[in-house]
């Protein structure tokens, strides 16, 4: 993993993190109906974009279940922009995340 291919990932992560919180701010208010969704829906496709561009350089065996990181940045996001209440059920649920994502990168060099 170099530091391009990481900067391509983490934009996934943000785009995919930034395109759930308008959605559900879409869904929340009504000024931000259609200005939500149509916001949403341009974070989608940069992160298709990125996406491809990542698929590029990495299997996708490596880059799929990296990706369930995404998890983690919506929950957390979602706790802390719309005050969702997270459990200790969450929070375990969020480490076990983190450990599969961090086993996986510890062996990613023998995916690349």
């Amino acid at each position: 993993m170099n530091p391009k291919t990481i900067g391509i990932y983490l934009l996934c992560v943000a785009f995919e993190t930034c395109a759930q919180l308008l959605f559900k701010l879409s869904g929340k208010n009504s000024f931000w109906l259609w200005r939500g969704l149509v916001a949403g829906s341009l974070f989608y496709l940069c992160e298709l974009v990125c996406w491809y561009w990542l698929l590029s350089y990495w299997p996708l065996v490596l880059a799929l279940p990296l990706m369930g990181i995404n998890y983690v940045t919506i929950t957390l996001a979602g706790g802390y922009f719309f005050a969702e209440r997270l459990t200790v059920r969450h929070l375990l649920a969020l480490a076990l995340i983190i450990s599969g994502v961090t086993i996986i990168c510890v062996r990613a060099g023998d995916l690349l």
